[in-house]
């Protein structure tokens, strides 16, 4: 039964990543006007790189400038803007916390099976590693299938966020079929 639990665990790890990244995905945020607005408020002046001479200190001043300038942001957004960007970090924080949690109990699981078995403890890093980046691989090779059946992983990055656009033809496509 350890095998069961350990595969169970790392499931409900891989299951919240790949549905947070559907989600996501399909969250309607226009990306391309949020950093257009980003790009056009300035910074607001640093502190001092002296201040790292004492890390605890340059971190919460280094802190502070960047919450700063993310409010300086967020206040030039559109009302509708920030809507979308509150909308988009909030379900992106909760499927954070349901993968953070699954992420501890398969930690537990593969704790578990390494003991039972009487692995060594490096074999857990190893494992646990591994397995988390399997959950993530599985993702990303589901995400892109998906996008190349639908036809938009032809499209570079850069277009995919803005509207209006048309992606190039693709010889490939359903439709000329």
């Amino acid at each position: 039964m350890p095998w069961a639990a350990f595969v169970g665990a790392w499931l409900l790890f891989a299951g919240p990543i790949y549905q947070a990244s559907i989600e996501l995905g399909e969250e309607q945020i226009e990306r391309s006007a949020i950093e257009s607005t980003a790009r056009t408020v300035p910074q607001p002046r640093g502190s001092s790189a002296w201040w790292w001479l004492l890390p605890p200190i340059g971190y919460l001043l280094d802190r502070r400038h960047s919450t700063r300038y993310r409010k300086l942001v967020f206040d030039a957004l559109s009302s509708e803007h920030q809507r979308q960007f509150v909308h988009y970090t909030e379900k992106a924080s909760g499927w954070a916390y349901v993968a953070g949690g699954a992420l501890l109990l398969a930690a537990a699981e593969t704790w578990s099976l390494c003991d039972e078995q009487g692995w060594s403890s490096w074999l857990f890093w190893v494992l646990a590693a591994g397995m988390a980046a399997l959950c993530g691989l599985l993702t990303v090779l589901r995400s892109r299938r998906a996008r190349a059946m639908l036809g938009t992983e032809t499209q570079p990055a850069a277009e995919r966020g803005q509207r209006g656009r048309q992606r190039p033809h693709d010889p490939g496509d359903s439709a000329d079929r």
